[in-house]
């Protein structure tokens, strides 16, 4: 989690990105929302938030608020 927290830190941190934020994205359709839908999702989000998937798998998705929380603490916030 360190990795991907630190990972994440530093990609986001090029665009002024916000960990614990959340991003307005417009669908380009699919299983889950369709085309054109403005959907509102974290920032540091699982496939399956935006489509129909198990990815990642249990274990991983329950701890993306850790990675969130991590990566904010890398940048300071």
């Amino acid at each position: 989690m360190k990795a991907v927290a630190r990972l994440t830190a530093r990609e986001l941190g090029l665009y002024s990105g916000d960990p614990r934020g959340k991003a307005s994205l417009t669908s380009g359709g699919g299983d889950r929302y369709p085309r054109g839908r403005t959907v509102r999702l974290h920032v540091i989000s699982g496939h399956r938030d935006g489509f129909a998937t198990e990815r990642p798998g249990k274990r991983l998705y329950g701890k993306l608020g850790t990675a969130r929380s991590g990566a904010a603490r890398y940048q300071g916030r």
